[in-house]
């Protein structure tokens, strides 16, 4: 029996990111059923500044809850960028629990949008461990708002309505 490690490897970073929708949805649904929406907008969209300014006793430090959570604060996401007319990649250093934050948000984006910057053609170990370090980042988040945290947890995400 022959077993294609690449694909196999490939159809588990694919369960990541579909655990990593699910988690995010609940996350933003969390959000604005909290009232952490932006109020000025007709349409709804959650209001992250609001959720971080809530967050006033995390630090970036706090943050550091796994190993996977510790790569993603020392090796963020890339954020993608226009520079002379042509797609590029600009590096993004952590410096506060807003840019951590931010991150978890680009790991959303980037991986939405297809925008994955490789330099190696195969950075599914270096997806994975974003996908997983920026759950528990947020993870570790909802411990200090307990009010989205209790929605969060009551959620239950049916993408089909």
């Amino acid at each position: 029996m022959v077993v294609n490690i690449e694909k196999e490897y490939t159809m588990s970073l694919e369960d990541d990111a579909k655990e990593y929708f699910i988690f995010f949805s609940k996350f933003e649904y969390a959000l604005k059923e909290a009232g952490l929406f932006k109020k000025e907008q007709v349409r709804a969209e959650p209001d992250w500044g609001e959720y971080i300014n809530s967050l006033s006793e995390l630090s970036l430090d706090d943050l550091s809850v796994s190993d996977d959570a510790k790569y993603l604060i020392k090796n963020p996401p890339k954020n993608q960028i226009i520079n002379n007319g042509k797609l590029g990649w600009k590096k993004i250093n952590l410096t506060c629990l807003c840019d951590a934050i931010n991150a978890c948000k680009r790991v959303r984006n980037n991986l939405f949008h297809g925008a994955k910057p490789s330099n190696s053609g195969n950075d599914t170990e270096r997806n994975k461990k974003l996908l997983k370090g920026s759950m528990d980042i947020l993870k570790k988040t909802l411990e200090n708002n307990e009010s989205v945290k209790g929605i969060f947890d009551d959620a239950n995400i049916d993408p089909s309505s």
